[in-house]
Formats: structure tokens, C-alpha cells, sequence
């Protein structure tokens, strides 16, 4: 039977997404902590996960689980930290290495992703549509 929801396609997309949403919680952390002393900027980095994902589809990852009925997922990379704490530079006296423009910069290319994803997906959906209507 053919799962039009497992498609490669679709689950790289799934996880662009995801991986978009985690960027918009992390920009957001530092904008609300701009002015914190101390702070250090966090980033997401998701691209080569995704970029390894999309290369061999079909491999599992084991996840840690806590009982043998657990569920585990189709991916082809290994799972990395998605977050990454700035330490290495330091924009004011203070400790804190926000820098606000660069974060304005970074939300507004992150939501020009996400729609671009989004539309990617209504796309996919439409065609289904066109097909399962026979109106190709």
C-alpha cells in the first residue's frame, strides 16, 4: 500500500519545518534577552541534519528509550545538538553578545523559510488533490 504521507518529499519538508520553528524559539529567547547581562546568543543549526536525512532516507536512528515498545523513528542521520550557545563572542561590556540586528536579519529570513516550506507542502497537497480528482 502506498503511504503518500511517508514520502521522502514530505517528511524533508516536515522536518524543515520543524527545524524552522525551533530557529524562531531561539531567535526569540534572544531578542527577549537582549538586554540581560551575561547572555549568550543561542542558534539552531538544522541544514546538514536535513541535508543528511534527504541523502539516505529509510535508516533508523535508535533513540533512548525507556521500554521496548517504544516507537522508533525513520532517519538517516544521526540526531546532533540543534542548539548551539554563542560563546565565543562578546558584543557588549556586560557579557551579553545579542546583537540585535543580526537577530532581526535572522527572524526575517527564517519566516521567508518557513513560508517558502508551507507553500512547498500546500503544493504537495494540491497536486494529491488534482490526482485523487482526476483532474491532472
Amino acid at each position: 500500500m502506498l503511504d503518500i504521507f511517508s514520502s521522502p518529499i514530505l517528511q524533508g519538508m516536515e522536518k524543515a519545518l520543524d527545524g524552522s520553528a525551533l530557529r524562531q524559539k531561539a531567535i526569540a529567547a534572544n531578542i527577549a534577552n537582549v538586554d540581560t547581562p551575561g547572555y549568550k546568543s543561542i542558534e539552531v543549526s538544522f541544514a546538514d541534519q536535513l541535508r543528511d536525512y534527504l541523502k539516505k532516507p529509510g535508516e533508523v536512528v535508535r533513540l533512548r528509550t525507556t521500554h521496548q515498545r517504544h516507537i522508533q523513528i525513520n532517519n538517516a542521520s544521526t540526531i546532533k545538538e540543534f542548539v548551539i550557545r554563542q560563546e565565543n563572542t562578546q558584543v557588549r561590556n556586560d557579557g551579553n553578545n545579542v546583537d540585535i540586528d543580526r537577530e532581526i536579519v535572522k527572524l526575517t529570513s527564517n519566516e521567508i523559510y518557513y513560508d517558502a516550506i508551507s507553500r512547498c507542502i500546500n503544493d504537495e497537497f494540491n497536486l494529491l488533490r488534482k490526482v485523487i480528482q482526476g483532474r491532472v
